[in-house]
């Protein structure tokens, strides 16, 4: 079994219907050349593999809009973004949320599926 650590789950009512949403939420990590610093396995299952490698730039046309919000977060310290693309069939769509941290120079990208 993998390791579920980063999954939650949220449930509520509305109106007389119970739901239940699982959430997936994972981070990259990018230094400041916008390469990949850090991924876990989560985040390489939500994309599919060989979509990017370490040390690389996101170069698959379908995760361009990452780069664009990188760009943002270089002069705003912070931005959100909500992407969705189509892998194997299906909509996938994410809340991306991105931060820059001064003290060591990168940019963490966190992904909510």
């Amino acid at each position: 079994m993998g390791d579920f650590s980063n999954i939650r789950f949220e449930q509520g009512y509305i109106g007389k219907s119970f739901i239940h949403i699982s959430l997936l939420h994972t981070n990259i990590i990018f230094n400041k050349s916008f390469k990949v610093r850090f991924t876990n396995d989560i985040a390489l299952e939500m994309f599919g593999k060989h979509q990017f490698f370490l040390g690389d730039k996101i170069a698959t046309k379908k995760l361009q809009p990452i780069n664009k919000l990188l760009k943002k977060v270089k002069k705003l310290s912070s931005a959100e973004l909500e992407m969705s693309f189509k892998q194997n069939k299906e909509d996938k769509y994410f809340l991306l949320s991105a931060s820059k941290m001064d003290s060591t120079n990168e940019f963490i990208v966190e992904f909510i599926c």
